[in-house]
Order: structure tokens, then sequence, then C-alpha cells
């Protein structure tokens, strides 16, 4: 059995949270967590025995973050070795939803059990990757475990809403079998990703590092389609399919460098 864990990143600005079209990361920061999530891959056991770390940037050019990866392409962690893919940038179109995509269709033969996550969340437990399987296989009703717990609503794991929203997995951070990605990828011709494409004024503020140009009625509406058709619809596809979504049940595993706190302490319900 050979397992993965895929991390979506990005090198160019991103809003804070609240939605103020003010960056609080730059290509930097997602440099440096990328660093600290390499730190952590390759100091901890997650778990799940040999298990390769997939970073899916997606491309818009720029050179410094991509020559970063580049040079990590190959070294070894903990529990494998790391693999690189760069996604074309196909005019913004997918954020992090489209990699994990992107990786599933590159490796999805490959590799049995799989861990989602964007390059802000740092898994910091040992063994958060195989706590997570042994949740996932201990209830064959359930899809993916969700490793963020807040904004959760569930009853024995099962989640019934995310913040108000149809029940999912919180930033698609979490693990699931490659059956279920597979039953997924064939029902619907992929893995549920947003397919807006950013306009050429959009494009441009990215690749200058600014955000000015999200503050238009269409930039607000391609936000809410990411939203919906990405972290929503990335596992809430799994209760359409009839399966359940659970959220992990130990100790947190995540934390969540943008709200710069543990996702679990305090904030969940049962």
């Amino acid at each position: 059995m050979k397992n993965c864990r895929v991390v979506a990143t990005y090198f160019g600005p991103r809003r804070g949270h609240g939605g103020a079209n003010k960056h609080s990361l730059t290509g930097q920061d997602a440099i440096d967590m990328i660093g600290d999530t390499i730190t952590l891959e390759r100091e901890h056991d997650n778990g799940a025995g040999k298990c390769d770390l997939i970073i899916v940037n997606h491309d818009f050019g720029h050179s410094v973050g991509k020559k970063f990866l580049d040079e990590l392409n190959g070294q070894e962690i903990k529990n494998g070795v790391i693999r690189i893919l760069h996604r074309e940038w196909d005019e913004g179109k997918g954020e992090s939803y489209g990699s994990f995509n992107y990786a599933f269709e590159k490796f999805g033969e490959e590799y049995d059990y799989w861990f989602f996550s964007e390059d802000d969340y740092l898994l910091v437990k040992e063994n958060y990757f195989g706590d997570s399987i042994k949740q996932l296989d201990s209830d064959k009703s359930i899809a993916f475990v969700g490793g963020c717990q807040y904004l959760q609503t569930h009853s024995g794991g099962i989640i019934s809403d995310t913040g108000g929203y149809e029940p999912h997995v919180h930033g698609g951070c979490g693990c699931t079998h490659k059956k279920y990605l597979k039953e997924c990828y064939d029902k619907y011709g992929s893995l549920p990703h947003p397919k807006m494409k950013m306009t050429e004024e959009m494009q441009q503020s990215i690749k200058e590092a600014r955000l000015d140009a999200f503050d238009s009625s269409y930039a607000q509406e391609w936000y809410r389609n990411n939203e919906l058709n990405g972290e929503v619809k990335f596992t809430n596809i799994y209760t359409e399919m009839g399966y359940k979504l659970a959220v992990f049940l130990g100790d947190p595993i995540v934390y969540d460098v943008r709200g710069q706190k543990m996702a679990g302490v305090g904030s969940w319900n049962m």
C-alpha cells in the first residue's frame, strides 16, 4: 500500500479572512509555509506508512516560487519523497480544488489513501494521516474524514452542517481513499472544482502582487463561485453520492496559518 498527501499552493497575493481584499499572504509567505510543511513531514511520522508528499503549484509564472519547488522535487521526507507538479494557470480557474483534481489525474492509480490540504494548513501532529485512515475505515458509509474541526456541527463525528452551508469538509482538508475519488471522477468527469475564469485585469493584478482588481462585482461572483463549487462541492459531492462526511475525532491536528490557531480548539459542536 502506498499513500500520498497533496498540498495545493500558489505564489500570488491572497485576501485575509473576512473577505477584505487586502492581502495577508504573499509569494514569500507561500514559500515559508511550504518550508514549514516539509520540515514537519521530515521530522514526524504521519502514520500512513509509505507516503509521498505531492505539491501542486497553480502556476501563473512566479519564477522564484517555481525554482524553490523544483529544487525540492525528489527529496526525501520521513515517509517517502516530494513530488512537484506545476498546473497550467488556465485563466485562474480551479483554485486549490483544481490542483487536487490535477494531482488525482496524474497519480490516481499510484496511491491508495489520499490526504488533501491547502498550503496554509500545517499538519502538526504525528500520526495525523494514520489516525484519519483508521477513522475512515471504521465506517464504510464515510467517504471523507475532515481534519479541520471548527465550524462543524456533528453527531459522533458525522457532519450535519458546516458553518451554515451544506455539509462539507472545511478547506477540503482531510483523508479519503482512491475508491471514493475514482467513483466521483468516473461519475462526474473530474473531482469537483470551480471553472469560472478570472478577467484579464484580475490576472494581471495577480502577476503584480496586488488585489485591487478583485473589488468588482464580477470578482465577487468569482469568489462566491469558488466557495460553492470549490470548497463546498469538493466534499459535499459525496453526500450526493450517498455517503457521509466525518470530522476527525482525536485531538486537533491542523494549525491554520491565516487564522493563527489550531483548527479545532474550543470551536466545534457535538
